[in-house]
């Protein structure tokens, strides 16, 4: 099953505006839904560019969910810019889920994420999920 909303102009081909690179961590993730945010979640990072990263989990996110990702941040850095452009939480950038696929040989997810700018940030559902992630409690 692979679910994605990539703007695909020709069949089987990615566009990618970002070269990818190899970034193997553990992470944690929360996804904000409907104005609450969800607990913690698991995963292992498989790449990142300046656009996202990608990673596998056995709890899968909902699709276009936006999710704050808290990972190795220092390490993230040397892999990525990360700059006023991208919205952060503290030491988490945030991100919204843009492809999701399940693997074949366990029962855990491929997902990538799409990471959000400032340019992003004054969309509604971006705004929503912003709000209750300022709103939670550590």
């Amino acid at each position: 099953m692979l679910i994605s909303l990539s703007e695909e102009t020709e069949r089987g081909k990615h566009r990618r505006i970002y070269p990818r690179f190899p970034y193997e961590q553990e992470l944690t993730f929360r996804v904000s839904t409907e104005h609450k945010v969800l607990e913690n979640k698991s995963g292992f990072s498989h790449n990142v560019s300046q656009g996202g990263i990608a990673f596998t989990t056995h709890e899968v996110p909902p699709m276009s969910s936006v999710v704050m990702v808290e990972t190795d941040f220092e390490m993230l850095s040397r892999c990525v810019v990360i700059d006023d452009a991208l919205v952060t939480v503290g030491r988490a950038l945030m991100g919204k889920v843009v492809r999701i696929q399940k693997k074949k040989d366990d029962d855990s997810y491929d997902v990538s994420l799409s990471f959000i700018t400032e340019e992003d940030s004054e969309r509604e559902d971006v705004t929503v999920a912003l709000a209750a992630m300022g709103n939670m409690k550590s």
